[in-house]
Order: structure tokens, then C-alpha cells, then sequence
């Protein structure tokens, strides 16, 4: 594992370390965000977990369901935009079941919520410590629990719709699910 926190200057830990106890690592946690002047955090699908939004690389995830290389490709999606649909369906049922839905009703990402680890995050911006999230994920999770500059890297459901108009009575129908 090496050191789990540190800036160009500032190494909070000792790189030739294995592990550390979960109290040493908040306390680690603590003390580089005591000593930064500013910072940025970048999220994942990790992040989103709580909320009940699966990953996409863990076992059982929708990667290994949907090949990325497939379903994900902009060509492909030009192509072929039922191959993305039908993985976004997926992924809004699984996320509504997650949340203690009833499989026959589903609002998909609508009935995520943000979770502690969002609103740390925004704690940390309302303190000044926290300039921006840059983020993987599409939920828009962040903005939900108060981030105010948030990047979405690969932007949002809401994007993604709006990217792809030539498809749009196609689109229209599979986009209910996440609250479009």
C-alpha cells in the first residue's frame, strides 16, 4: 500500500508501510486536509456505492455483462443506440432494486440518493478546503447533495440524451427510467 495521503511536500505516512488501522488512516485523512491550502477530489463509482449504484468493474458488475468496448463506444452508439439502452435499462433496474424498489415499478437513478461520503464532500467546499470534484460518475450524486463545481468526465445521463437528438423517439422511450 505504501502512503495512503500526501501533496508534493507533505507525505502524511510512511511509504515503506504495509497497512494502517482505520483510525490511523482518518487521522492521516485529517491531517492532509488540515495542511492543504486547497484541494480537489476525484470520485468513482466507488463513491456511489452506498447510494446503491453499482460499479462497473467489481464481480458481478455491468461490465461483466456489457463488454465497455461494445456498448460504450461512440460508434456504437451511433449505430446501434438500443445496445446502450439496454445496458442503461439495466443498470437503472439494478439501482432501483438497490434502493428497495419493487421490480415492476422503477425510476432507475431518480431513487438514488446522496450518501455521508457526497456530503463530506460538501462540507469540506462549505469550509473552503474543497475547490471542485472531478468525477467518473454519470449520477449527478454530487450536485444532489451541494457540490457547486463539480466535472463530470464523462458527463450525465442527461448529456448523453442530449448528445444523441437523431435518436430521439428512440431515446425518449428508454430515458424514462432516469427521470428524463
Amino acid at each position: 500500500m505504501g502512503n495512503i495521503f500526501g501533496t508534493a511536500d507533505h507525505v502524511v505516512t510512511d511509504p515503506t508501510r504495509e497497512k494502517y488501522s482505520l483510525e490511523e488512516s482518518l487521522n492521516a485523512a485529517a491531517d492532509a486536509i488540515a495542511a492543504a491550502g486547497s484541494m480537489t477530489a476525484f470520485t468513482g463509482a466507488g463513491i456511489s456505492v452506498e447510494s446503491g449504484i453499482p460499479d462497473f468493474r467489481s464481480p458481478g458488475g455491468l461490465w461483466s455483462k456489457y463488454n465497455p468496448g461494445i456498448y460504450c463506444e461512440y460508434n456504437t452508439f451511433c449505430e446501434s443506440p438500443h445496445l446502450f439502452w439496454q445496458m442503461g435499462r439495466e443498470l437503472a433496474l439494478e439501482v432501483h432494486l438497490a434502493n428497495g424498489g419493487a421490480p415492476h415499478l422503477r425510476d432507475g437513478l431518480r431513487e438514488a440518493e446522496p450518501n455521508a461520503a457526497h456530503r463530506a464532500l460538501v462540507e469540506l467546499e462549505d469550509l473552503g478546503k474543497l475547490q471542485t470534484v472531478i468525477t467518473q460518475n454519470i449520477d449527478s450524486l454530487h450536485q444532489r447533495a451541494g457540490s457547486k463545481n463539480v466535472i463530470e468526465i464523462h458527463g450525465t445521463m442527461a448529456t448523453v440524451a442530449s448528445s444523441f437528438m437523431r435518436c430521439a423517439s428512440y431515446c425518449r422511450d428508454d430515458l424514462s427510467p432516469f427521470g428524463m
